[in-house]
């Protein structure tokens, strides 16, 4: 017959095997102490058998000799860095930058909105400079126009598409494309529409012969 000690509100049990069976068991204070770290003042539970630690205390034991030494981690500035370039970082690593100390725009300064899905810091004298005067926050559509990329892309969908086969927009220009042994192949790229078109029978008539698709009934030049 298995005798259980008596139980009250504080008494720290645990469950063990007994015969097939889940018993209840009172744990003395030996075997919690036995079962925690042996740093006064901590309450995790053992994990180093060998040195009486817990996770924590073993890693700063392993690293530094004692399990109550923290080292002082000294905070370093962006400029003490070995890898500082200044004004000789890259594009990309200057916006990360300016994004990191000026934090992320939620606001169009231009037209005021702040709804616009992509919100950017956009440089007003070009030069990129580490200060937050010279930057202004923007949504994309503003920035291109700003930039002046927006001049430069089709007002529409339907200036980008093309009536000739095998025949896409390419900035200001025409590209040709063409499929061959399941591949697609760059014919070139053309000022006008109906040059790249021409540019694309005479592949298609080159390889296909009298199966070729072409948009014209005679290549022209």
């Amino acid at each position: 017959m298995l005798l259980i000690p008596a139980i009250n509100k504080n008494t720290p049990l645990h469950l063990a095997m007994w015969r097939g069976k889940i018993v209840i068991v009172e744990m003395t204070n030996r075997t919690i102490q036995q079962r925690q770290c042996s740093v006064e003042g901590c309450d995790n539970p053992l994990r180093y058998k060998a040195r009486k630690l817990c996770g924590k205390h073993y890693k700063r034991w392993n690293k530094h000799g004692d399990p109550l030494m923290i080292k002082d981690q000294k905070i370093y500035k962006a400029e003490e860095h070995v890898n500082w370039k200044g004004g000789d970082a890259t594009y990309e690593a200057i916006h990360q930058w300016v994004g990191l100390n000026y934090g992320k725009p939620k606001l169009c300064e231009h037209c005021k909105t702040t709804y616009a899905l992509v919100f950017d810091w956009a440089n007003i004298s070009g030069t990129h400079k580490r200060i937050r005067s010279d930057w202004i926050r923007l949504c994309r559509k503003c920035h291109m126009k700003m930039d002046g990329r927006k001049n430069s892309v089709p007002p529409n969908r339907k200036d980008a598409t093309s009536k000739y086969k095998g025949v896409s927009r390419n900035g200001k220009n025409w590209s040709a494309r063409s499929a061959h042994d399941g591949k697609i192949v760059n014919i070139g790229t053309f000022p006008t529409q109906e040059k790249a078109a021409n540019a694309y029978d005479e592949y298609e008539q080159k390889h296909f012969g009298d199966n070729a698709y072409l948009n014209f009934r005679q290549c022209f030049l």
